[in-house]
């Protein structure tokens, strides 16, 4: 029978779970993935470091983000397809994988023409007051009501999480809230914008996919890259209009701009643009990362492009500067980090150590990963295929040793997640994690990088990491958060199996204490 690759989650529910473990087979190494994500990148970032007009500079580093969100995912699936080719095997996909299996460069080339908004002008204006009332609260209704009729120097854009509020609060500033669509315009197409356009592809984009084409083996294998560059082509077009439109507008009179969800293309198109303009524009970071791995390209996307980048405490500003501040596009941006000082995860540690928990380990709760069809490159191993076999291997040990097993599904993928594990455990949820974390003893994570893990070490549980060796950390504190999780080392096989000891996993559910070392989150979240 001939074997059939399955390229996503859905595939995988299709065939059943005994087809997939028993025809367990993934074409793309981890070490060739990763050894061709580095030269794209690297690639990438030596060229547009010697770009000598800053404005070409700029929309290279919005486009950044392309690379990340199209090309990483187009290139490993095509990996995929040149090998099914070669040996004979079929692709058994859905929908999911499809649009990386067959991409549709015309369409992807229209990202920034085809951006909408689900509300008109009217509904957006109501929205803005509505907001700008309820977001300023910490000012007198008197300051509320003056700055909604006079134009505010702080504007700011994205959702209002955490760190930004807190920033607002303690800056005691009235920040007029608006929708990015406020900053979009494609109307004024110029010869200006054109310049800008043409000299990225000719210094960059070219060179580039050039360099690609002849390295890439079965990454680029047969793919059209005369498709690829004018799809690229259009979309920077479009995105040199929206940027020129900025840059060169008359109707930005405010000093300082405030922006969450950083790392979407049109924030940070908006942020380059109005930061070329003289802008204080301040990028607010999300999650609860504290970068004991180090995620150099996760950096690059999320942060290098903005000036002033704003975390929650010095800790994880040290963390920051101390990895990432030498990096060649940080150093040319000139990167910053600034520390809000929070008090938000002494606060959780305080009250969360107030819940009972027990010595007895019974309860164990597994945390899941987003099962996409997006190979992450930040972490070794974290790819759907790998990741729901691993964690049906961790469900079935813990359940060997008569452990009540909890599968909290990752939010971010509900849908795909559905009909995998339910059968598999013996309590299945979708609960915000900060909803449910108190319903089991102990709690086990397959990496770091998850905003759930962050909140997870200021609760009084027992916590198991399975950890990759070949992940890079930082060392001192590295040696704090053992201190406080249990750490189990991993490895890829030549069969593409996350590997780990057994015996040393079960036996971590064994260590637990009454109470647990707080010192790591005491120095990278406690120091304000």
């Amino acid at each position: 029978m001939k074997l059939r690759i399955l390229p996503d989650i859905s595939a995988v529910k299709e065939a059943g779970i005994d087809y997939y473990r028993d025809n367990y087979f993934w074409p793309v190494s981890e070490d060739d993935y990763h050894n061709f994500i580095e030269f794209m990148f690297d690639t990438y970032v030596d060229l547009i470091s010697k770009l000598d007009n800053d404005r070409v500079y700029d929309i290279a580093l919005v486009e950044y983000t392309f690379i990340v969100s199209q090309l990483t995912g187009v290139f490993h699936y095509n990996y995929v397809k040149s090998y099914a080719k070669i040996e004979g095997c079929g692709i058994a996909n859905s929908v999911e994988s499809y649009p990386y299996l067959h991409p549709n460069w015309e369409e992807i080339g229209l990202y920034y023409s085809k951006i909408s908004f689900p509300h008109g002008v009217i509904m957006r204006f109501i929205r803005r007051i509505i907001k700008n009332i309820f977001f300023n609260r910490h000012l007198s209704i008197f300051k509320v009501i003056s700055k909604l009729i006079l134009k505010s120097n702080t504007l700011g854009i994205g959702s209002y999480d955490a760190i930004k509020k807190s920033y607002i609060e303690k800056e005691k500033i009235f920040c007029d809230h608006r929708d990015w669509i406020d900053f979009i315009s494609l109307d004024k197409q110029s010869h200006k914008s054109n310049e800008l356009c043409n000299e990225l592809i000719d210094e960059v984009i070219t060179p580039f996919l050039n360099t690609l084409e002849k390295n890439g083996d079965l990454f680029t294998k047969n793919l059209d890259f005369l498709k690829i560059l004018d799809s690229w082509r259009r979309r920077i077009s479009d995105a040199a209009v929206i940027y020129t439109n900025l840059v060169y507008s008359n109707d930005i009179k405010f000093e300082r701009f405030l922006v969450t969800e950083a790392v979407k293309p049109y924030s940070k198109l908006i942020s380059v643009a109005l930061q070329r303009k003289g802008v204080d524009v301040y990028c607010f970071d999300h999650g609860n990362d504290s970068s004991v791995t180090h995620y150099k390209i996760g950096n690059q996307n999320e942060r290098a492009h903005c000036k002033k980048n704003v975390v929650p405490t010095i800790g994880v500003k040290s963390q920051y500067e101390n990895i990432y501040s030498d990096g060649i596009l940080e150093e040319r941006t000139k990167t910053q980090y600034i520390s809000i000082g929070t008090s938000k995860y002494i606060d959780l540690l305080e009250r969360n150590s107030k819940e009972e928990s027990s010595l007895n380990l019974k309860k164990i709760m597994v945390i899941g990963t987003p099962p996409n069809v997006n190979r992450y490159f930040y972490e070794k191993g974290w790819f759907f295929y790998f990741k729901v076999d691993l964690e049906l291997r961790i469900i079935n040990i813990l359940r060997s040793c008569g452990y009540y097993i909890i599968y909290k599904a990752h939010p971010d993928r509900l849908k795909e997640a559905k009909g995998l594990f339910e059968n598999h455990v013996d309590k299945y949820i979708t609960d915000p994690y900060e909803q449910v974390w108190q319903l089991a003893d102990s709690f086990v994570f397959t990496d770091t990088a998850s905003s759930t893990f962050g909140y997870a070490l200021t609760t009084n549980r027992h916590i198991v990491l399975l950890d990759n060796i070949e992940n890079i950390h930082s060392k001192k504190t590295w040696e704090l958060l053992k201190k406080r999780v249990n750490v189990i080392p991993t490895y890829i096989d030549n069969k593409m199996h996350i590997v780990f000891n057994k015996y040393d996993f079960c036996k971590s559910f064994k260590e637990t204490h009454l109470f647990y070392d707080n010192t790591f989150v005491e120095t990278i979240f406690g120091k304000v």
